[in-house]
């Protein structure tokens, strides 16, 4: 009988998506192309250590993303979590994942946290 070593890294963000980048989001497309530029590379330069810093040289074949948000107010989960679509292209970027697809990437059940004088995001990736 072998066990199944999964591993699990995790990436804290001193931020939330921003609201150009939100699933409710009506902002002006230059602005929100914008956003998405910098959450995507964000994505990338988080992965990329990622990967430099774990000794990674390979691509995961499969992952389950899974977001903890903390912010001082509330913010509908669903739209929050549709923000950090740039973010997980990045990671595509660097190479660390195959695809964005639904056969490579699945996503977990997403947290968030009311906390005063707060705003991040912790993104655990399961490698599977």
């Amino acid at each position: 009988m072998t066990a199944e070593i999964t591993k699990v890294f995790r990436i804290e963000l001193g931020w939330i998506p921003p609201a150009e980048v939100r699933g409710n989001s009506r902002t002006h497309w230059r602005a929100k192309a914008a956003k998405i530029k910098e959450l995507r590379q964000s994505g990338f330069d988080h992965m990329f250590h990622l990967q430099v810093e774990n000794n990674i040289l390979r691509k995961f074949e499969q992952v389950r993303i899974t977001y903890h948000f903390t912010h001082n107010r509330w913010i509908d989960i669903d739209n929050i979590a549709f923000g950090m679509k740039a973010f997980v292209d990045g990671m595509v970027d660097a190479e660390a994942v195959q695809d964005d697809t639904p056969d490579r990437v699945l996503y977990g059940d997403h947290t968030f946290t009311r906390k005063p004088k707060t705003s991040r995001t912790v993104v655990e990736i399961e490698v599977l």
